[in-house]
Formats: structure tokens, C-alpha cells, sequence
């Protein structure tokens, strides 16, 4: 019927035989299909399914034995095509281990850990790194840009359709989320070490495997800055005998409490009583009455305490720390009053009553803090030598200043005898003329009333707000060419910052006192901050002796004043380990930096200017455009600063402090 078919349609036409056949052969089972569809079209129910399988063409090509499905799960018995990297020895070795019974039923559980979860995550094999990707290719997201770990929780467990329905529990979470993130941007919010947006709104403390949000293999150690928590092992005798000493001290404390009180009661002869007290007999009233200033002072030995005067002056003062009740002391500290640092603890703003303290001592140190830091400062013994908000009402100042001996001595001094006292200074050969009155100012009236120079540091110094307190003695040891603490060369550092390129920064020397965990994140997070190519300079004072570290391109070059070769094992350490977690978080690998000491650097003269030496360094490479110090000073020489090239970082320094005054 084909045949006819094509024979009538290219009739008059020179066609073969030959030729019709193979156009029979090609068309045939399109034709046929076209005809049995017409045909089920208009009368479906008299064709035959043999008719309606033989319209189906037949296939040119041969199917094969691919895999097999186990629990509707497909199986293949060689590699994919995406997959074709993989022999097939391989192959059929991950087949079995994916059909065996304990791989099977262990996928079984998980798949029912995974129906239990609360909230469901959405990104399969993706992950957090993946869904970051793929925010990067859609423009939502700078490449080296972090946004809150919330945004990505929360695009995890949205639904890919876009029509499907949140569950209401989510939806209250996504909805907390978004509040909590607007409070953020506006600084009603303040994150505090793991507690940020996500742990706020799930109200759900962050566990301490992986961090929520982020993906495997980050840490809340890595990921929050935490401070390690080194583990050790304690025997019971070792136990036993730490809680007798610790008896022992709280027991000789007392006592000493005891001493003292009982020394200041038999100070203090008199006190005034009220009229209405019932302590004594009424006819007794009219004999008491308040012993005069000669009764007061008998002999030479005898010491009055006088209450201090009131002052004004804000600054760092010492105190005393009491919880729950006045009497309860617990530490000693530091309390701050300036505004500008009673904003936030930790990055939690201060309550109303509250000021910011940093604890220096213990008296109890298993005693609990009035204001903890969760998971990271809760007993006094782990606030020594860091800051805290604690309530004013139980912070106790000094409030006895001892005086002695006559009443000549008790009286305040006169104008007169200030200007004599001022005037005999004798002044010291290190003295530099110009500043004469400046050393009578410090070594007396300074002196005399504590006072401090304060100076404000703009963020742009070390990183954050700052001011440096030059303490009297600070001032004297710079006039008198002395040793030098870190306030002087911190406010060095101030001047150098004011007035140089962007490709140099500063740690700050007050922060880099002690090498522990601390010290590590401070340093991995302040490189964090700039460029890896900056020039960062870490003045350190090891054993009352400064040196000079720079890290620069991933290496660690030590400047030390001394003549004599000295290394700095625990300073190396420290410094390896801050710079291992800092390639690690930053993806440039577990790479140990580079170690080096610049022993050709030039030397102090004498022996204590070691602080001038270090000032000296920075300004040199500082001055040095070519920044060629790391090969100028890689071998040793025998160069060593003169007096006036100290002093002349010296005078800066004076200079600076006294324009501050």
C-alpha cells in the first residue's frame, strides 16, 4: 500500500525500482505511524494494541545493562560519563560498599535524625560554601565580603519553591532574624562573643563542634575569637592539697582583715554619737564631749587619718570590688569614668549604675562576678587583667589618706611653701634646659596631686579608641633619659601615625604585655584588619628589656638593642601559632612564617636605652621610602646609635606630652 503510495505520487517521473525501494524502506514507519494514528483519531476502539505497538518505529539502537535500583535508589555497574575518571575496579568497590547492609542501615538512621530536626536544611551537598558561591555569581554578595552567619542560616532552610508554605515555627525564627539584624545596623543590637544575631533568636547557646551558619570544620574558637581553654589533669592529692592552700590563704587573709580593722579602730579615738543613742546613761551625756586636736596628738608615733579631698579629675583610679554587699570584697582594680569608655564591656552596652573596672588581683578567686561574660569570664580568678561592667555601689575607694606625726604636718601647705619646694629641685644632668620648669612641675606639683596627661588616640593608631595616660613617673624617666615604659612609647607610635603612609601599622604595646592566648588572637585578628603586604611594627618588653618585632609578607623579623645575640623562644612561639590561626582563617594554608633576627641592627650605647632604640627603629624605617632595612641590617655589624640620635626621638616625645598638658 506504501508502495502504491509512492509510486502514484512520483508518477511521470524517471524513478528506479531500485530507488522506490529504498524510499519505501526510509519512510515506511512514519508513514505507518501517521496512518494509525489518523486511524485511532476517528475510530480508536477497533485498533488492535498490536497495531498501536507496531506504530512505536522500532529503535536503531541496543539497549544495555546499566545498574539496578535497591529501595528505589538507582545503582550503576560502571562509572557515569561524569564519572568516567573512575576505573571500574573502583567502581564496583563503592557500588558494594553502598549496597551492603550496614552502610544501608546506617543511612536508614540518618535519614530519620534528619526527619526529627526542627529546622530542615535545604542545600544537600552544597553547603554554606556553595550557597556563598552561588550569592557571588547572582552580584547579592562581594567576593571577601561576611555577611551575619543569619542571613545564611536562614537562605539554608528556605524552601527552593518559592510557592511552598513555611512552617510557622521557622517562620517566627526568620522573622526574629530580620528584627534582630535591623537592631544591628541601627546599634540597638550589640553581638557579644557567641552571642549574635543567630544564638538570640533560636535562644539556643552555640555547642562547641561546628559553628551554625557556616559550615565544617570552623570552630567558636576559630570563628568567635574565643580564648583556648587549655585541659589538664589533676590527680586527687593534688586536688585535696589546692583546697587546703586555698583554705590556708583565705584564713591568713581574714586575719590580716582582722589586724587592720582592729588597727584602724584604735586610730580612730573618737567618734561623734547622735543625742538620741542609748549607749551610755543620760546623766553621763554632758562629761563626753570630743577629745581637742592636742589630745588627739600625743607623741610622734601616733598617725591621723584625714578623709582625701574631693576631686574632680577623671582617669584610671584604684578601687576595690565587692559583690552582693560592700563588705564582701573579692578583688582589687582599676575603675574608668571617662564617658567615652563607659559606652560597652565586651561589646555589650553598660547598664544604667555600672561602670567599666579592670580587675588586677584576687582576694576570692573562685568568688562569682556581678556581670559575666558567658562561656568566657564567670569567676573572678578568669577576669584577672581583663575589663568588666560592675555595679557602682560596690565598687569601694580608698578612703583614708595617711598622714603623719604633728599637727604641722597635718596642715595643708601654703602657697609659699609650694613656690620654695618648686624652686629647690635640683635638677637632673639629663635635663634638657628648655624643659627645667617642666621637671619642677612633674617632680613636685604632679607629684604632689597624681595627676595624669591623658591622650586621646584616634582608631586609625592601634585599631580602637584609646587614651594613653602618662603617669608622673612616666614624664620624669623621659626628661631624665631613664628606662621607659609603654605609655612613652606608645605615645611615640601616636606621633609616627599621625604623619606617615597607610602601608604601616601598629600593635599596641599595652595589649602585647603577656604571650597567652590572648595575645595570639589579638595579633591573627589586627592582620586581619589590612593589607598582608603592610609593614605592622610590635614593640614588646621582655624581663624589663625592649625589642622590636616586624611582621611583613608572612615573616617575623626580630630588632634587639643588645650587643650581645639573644632569642626569644616563647616571643617565636607565640608569634607562630597567631600567624598559623591568621593563614588558616584567611585560606592561606597551616604555612609556618619565616624566622628571622636582623643582627645588624644597630645597638643601644649604654643601658637603659633600650625604649629609644626601639623608637629609633621605627622612625628609620619609617623615613626609609626604599624600605630597605631587612637587607641594610641582615648582617652583622658593629653600629651603634649615638647619645643625640636618641635624644632626638627623645624630645619628640617630650615635646608631644607637654603640647597634650
Amino acid at each position: 500500500m506504501h508502495k502504491e503510495y509512492l509510486e502514484e505520487i512520483h508518477r511521470g517521473k524517471q524513478k528506479s525500482v531500485h530507488w522506490l525501494m529504498g524510499e519505501h524502506n526510509r519512510l515506511f514507519a512514519d508513514w505507518f505511524e501517521k496512518k494509525v494514528n489518523d486511524e485511532i483519531r476517528e475510530n480508536g476502539e477497533h485498533v488492535f494494541e498490536t497495531i498501536r505497538w507496531l506504530a512505536g518505529k522500532p529503535s536503531f539502537y541496543v539497549l544495555t545493562y546499566q545498574g539496578y535500583s535497591v529501595n528505589g535508589v538507582r545503582y550503576f555497574t560502571k562509572p557515569p560519563k561524569k564519572y568516567h575518571f573512575v576505573g571500574n575496579e573502583a567502581w564496583k568497590r563503592f557500588v558494594a560498599q553502598r549496597t551492603d547492609d550496614k552502610w544501608l542501615s546506617l543511612r536508614t538512621l540518618q535519614s530519620q535524625r534528619v526527619r526529627k530536626r526542627k529546622y530542615h536544611h535545604r542545600l544537600s551537598r552544597k553547603g554554606y560554601i556553595g550557597l556563598q558561591e552561588e550569592e557571588i555569581k547572582k552580584g547579592n554578595l562581594e567576593r571577601g565580603e561576611k555577611p551575619d552567619r543569619a542571613i545564611f542560616w536562614k537562605k539554608a532552610r528556605m524552601p527552593k519553591d518559592k510557592n511552598q508554605e513555611i512552617d510557622e515555627d521557622q517562620a517566627k525564627i526568620f522573622s526574629k532574624i530580620d528584627e534582630l539584624l535591623e537592631k544591628k545596623d541601627n546599634g540597638e543590637f550589640k553581638p557579644s562573643g557567641t552571642d549574635d544575631v543567630l544564638t538570640t533568636a533560636l535562644q539556643t547557646p552555640e555547642h562547641s563542634g561546628r559553628v551554625q551558619g557556616v559550615g565544617g570544620y570552623v570552630t567558636p574558637i576559630v570563628f568567635f575569637n574565643l580564648p583556648k581553654q587549655k585541659k589538664c589533669r589533676i590527680t586527687k592529692a593534688e586536688l585535696l592539697a589546692r583546697d587546703q592552700q586555698l583554705v590556708e590563704e583565705l584564713e591568713r587573709t581574714r586575719r590580716e582583715m582582722a589586724e587592720l580593722k582592729a588597727l584602724f579602730n584604735a586610730s580612730n579615738i573618737y567618734s561623734p554619737m547622735s543625742e538620741k543613742s542609748s549607749y551610755l546613761p543620760v546623766q553621763e551625756e554632758a562629761q563626753v564631749k570630743p577629745p581637742s586636736a592636742k589630745e588627739l596628738i600625743v607623741n610622734d608615733d601616733c598617725v591621723a587619718f584625714d578623709d582625701p579631698p574631693p576631686t574632680d579629675k577623671k582617669g584610671p583610679r584604684s578601687c576595690e570590688l565587692a559583690v552582693e554587699s560592700i563588705e564582701n570584697k573579692v578583688a582589687f582594680g582599676t575603675v574608668f569614668d571617662e564617658d567615652e569608655m563607659n559606652v560597652s564591656v565586651h561589646g555589650v552596652p553598660l547598664k544604667a549604675g555600672h561602670v567599666r573596672v579592670s580587675v588586677d588581683g584576687h582576694i576570692q578567686p573562685d568568688a562569682f562576678v556581678p556581670v559575666p561574660v558567658p562561656g568566657e569570664i564567670e569567676i573572678i580568678r578568669q577576669a584577672v587583667g581583663s575589663h568588666l561592667a560592675w555595679p557602682r555601689h560596690l565598687i569601694i575607694f580608698p578612703n583614708l589618706t595617711k598622714k603623719k606625726k604633728d599637727v604641722g604636718q597635718l596642715k595643708p601647705k601654703s602657697e609659699v611653701q609650694r613656690r620654695k619646694g618648686f624652686n629647690k629641685v635640683k635638677l637632673n644632668k639629663n635635663v634638657p634646659s628648655e624643659y627645667k620648669f617642666l621637671y619642677n612641675h612633674v617632680t613636685t606639683t604632679m607629684k604632689e596631686s597624681g595627676e595624669s596627661v591623658p591622650i586621646p588616640c584616634d582608631p586609625f593608631v592601634f585599631g580602637n579608641e584609646k587614651i594613653i595616660y602618662i603617669l608622673p613617673e612616666n614624664l620624669k624617666a623621659l626628661l631624665e633619659f631613664d628606662m621607659i615604659g609603654q605609655a612613652a612609647i606608645s605615645a611615640y607610635i601616636a606621633i609616627r601615625r599621625m604623619m606617615m603612609w597607610s602601608c604601616i601599622a601598629f600593635f599596641d604595646p599595652g595589649a602585647t604585655f603577656t604571650l597567652n592566648n590572648e595575645f595570639q588572637h589579638y595579633v591573627a585578628s589586627k592582620l586581619k584588619e589590612g593589607n598582608q603586604n603592610r609593614i605592622y611594627f610590635l614593640p614588646h618588653n621582655q624581663d624589663q628589656h625592649w625589642i622590636l618585632v616586624i611582621i611583613w609578607d608572612g615573616d617575623i623579623l626580630f630588632l634587639n638593642p643588645l650587643p650581645q645575640q639573644t632569642r626569644f623562644d616563647k616571643m617565636e612561639k607565640a608569634l607562630t601559632e597567631a600567624l598559623k590561626s591568621y593563614n588558616a582563617q584567611t585560606g592561606r594554608g597551616n604555612i609556618p612564617p619565616n624566622i628571622q633576627y636582623l643582627s645588624g641592627s644597630p645597638k643601644q650605647p649604654g643601658g637603659v636605652e633600650r625604649g629609644y632604640v626601639v623608637m629609633q627603629y621605627m622612625k628609620e624605617i619609617i623615613l626609609d621610602k626604599e624600605i630597605s632595612f631587612a637587607t641594610k641590617w641582615a648582617t652583622k655589624t658593629r653600629k651603634t646609635y649615638k647619645v643625640h640620635e636618641l635624644d632626638e626621638v627623645r624630645l619628640e616625645v617630650i615635646k608631644f606630652i607637654q603640647d597634650k598638658m
